[in-house]
């Protein structure tokens, strides 16, 4: 239908996940995530006739967000991961897309800099290992949960997003599932 680029392969970019297909846009997942790049990792809605960029969502928390300082006083640059891989769930009702993120990088919070806790400093590494909920129509962000903050251990909340209809208290309650990769260690 159309031929637009949105971003230099030849740089490591790529989609991961397919095309959301709706009246007039769909929304994959896009990132460098092989190359570690950082500030990268999108998801973003395209008019479904031209191909033209609507709108983009980072993954990383950027300046100017309110939740920009939750990397430990780390700079956009030495921020890494919170992965785009797979398509979202898309609820016609609430017209939400619910997209998950990866874990931060380095999988490791002493080698990635959030590790060991500036005095004062909130550390989450958002918005790794969070579900986002996302207007389609103009890419602002509803809200976001996250999993699982600072991640150290690889555990992924990237997968995918379920929706489903639970009985709660005897009424019927729209909610989003997922898992990780939530590991649990037992001592002997």
């Amino acid at each position: 239908m159309w031929d637009h680029a949105t971003a230099d392969w030849t740089k490591g970019w790529r989609y991961n996940g397919r095309p959301l297909h709706r009246e007039r846009q769909g929304d994959p997942g896009h990132d460098r995530c092989g190359n570690a790049e950082p500030r990268r990792l999108l998801h973003h809605g395209h008019d479904a006739k031209t191909g033209a960029e609507l709108w983009r969502v980072q993954t990383i928390a950027h300046p100017g967000d309110a939740n920009f300082d939750t990397w430990n006083g780390l700079p956009l640059e030495s921020r890494f991961g919170a992965s785009a891989w797979i398509t979202g769930s898309f609820d016609p009702e609430q017209n939400i897309i619910f997209y998950g993120t990866g874990q931060p990088y380095p999988w490791i919070a002493e080698m990635r800099g959030t590790m060991p806790r500036k005095p004062g400093a909130k550390v989450t590494a958002l918005y790794s290992d969070s579900t986002l909920a996302i207007n389609p129509d103009t890419g602002k962000m509803q809200w976001y949960h996250q999993h699982l903050e600072d991640d150290t251990w690889d555990s992924n909340y990237v997968y995918e997003r379920m929706l489903v209809d639970l009985p709660v208290n005897g009424e019927t309650r729209k909610a989003v599932v997922t898992t990780g990769k939530l590991r649990h260690c037992r001592g002997a």
